[in-house]
């Protein structure tokens, strides 16, 4: 949260959004370095997950992706990129805790834990992914906030604001 806003305070945001030349070196660069980081993730002992080159993997690969929705965000991508996204964003509270309340369970059931094979669990979070883009589109199209942002609402607030659509 801290590194959020400090990237607000700076003026991160505002440069994301507009595309600039900067986004495009930054995406190329951490594009390159997330596959050597990848590469020492992967070779470093242990279960690649938990190895701190895993965290340096995971960091580097964050910019790359946010770095490169930025960049397709000033293309007509956008359009599309919105219409899976926003839904989720609105409802992001809703979606972590069903996200969590899925995973964590299949997660279980499969056996990933025992498993150094991140395919599974990639293909999970995108199925999850998916189902929530969908399932949030429709419950938007009938319901002003997503039942715990609601709930979140009302306790901040101190009063119960409107809760259906329109």
């Amino acid at each position: 949260m801290l590194l959020g806003a400090a990237a607000a305070a700076y003026g991160v945001p505002a440069l994301l959004d507009r595309g600039a030349r900067a986004v495009g070196f930054v995406f190329l660069a951490a594009a390159a370095l997330s596959v050597a980081a990848v590469w020492l993730q992967t070779s470093a002992p242990g279960d690649p997950r938990f190895v701190a080159a895993g965290g340096r993997a995971g960091l580097v690969m964050a910019v790359a992706y946010v770095t490169g929705l930025s960049l397709l965000w000033t293309t007509r991508a956008r359009t599309a990129i919105a219409a899976v996204f926003e839904p989720i964003g609105r409802m992001a509270l809703t979606n972590y805790v069903t996200a969590s309340l899925v995973v964590v369970p299949t997660g279980l059931l499969l056996g990933f834990a025992a498993s150094a094979d991140l395919v599974p669990a990639l293909v999970l979070g995108a199925c999850v992914i998916a189902v929530q883009s969908v399932v949030s589109r429709i419950w938007l199209h009938h319901f002003r906030y997503g039942p715990l942002e609601w709930v979140w609402r009302a306790m901040t607030w101190r009063t119960l604001p409107r809760f259906t659509a329109g």
